[in-house]
C-alpha cells in the first residue's frame, strides 16, 4: 500500500510540474505579445517622425552618391 502511494505521489508531482511548466510558456507569450503592441503603439505615436528621418537619410546618401534627384 505504502509503494502504490509513493508511485501516486510520484505522479502527482509530475503532472503539477508539467501544469506549471505549460503556465510559464503561457507567460512568455503573453509577454511578447505585449511588447510587440507597445512597439507598434510608440511606431504609430512617432510616425511622422520617423518618416521624416528616413526621408533625411535617404536623401543625404542620395547627395553622397550623387544620385540624388535635382529636380
Amino acid at each position: 500500500m505504502l509503494a502504490y502511494l509513493q508511485v501516486k505521489k510520484f505522479l502527482l508531482k509530475e503532472r503539477l510540474n508539467d501544469f506549471l511548466n505549460e503556465e510559464r510558456g503561457a507567460a512568455d507569450i503573453v509577454a511578447v505579445i505585449l511588447i510587440v503592441v507597445i512597439a507598434v503603439a510608440i511606431a504609430w505615436l512617432f510616425k511622422d517622425r520617423i518618416m521624416e528621418l528616413i526621408n533625411n537619410l535617404f536623401d543625404q546618401i542620395g547627395d553622397t552618391s550623387g544620385l540624388g534627384s535635382h529636380g
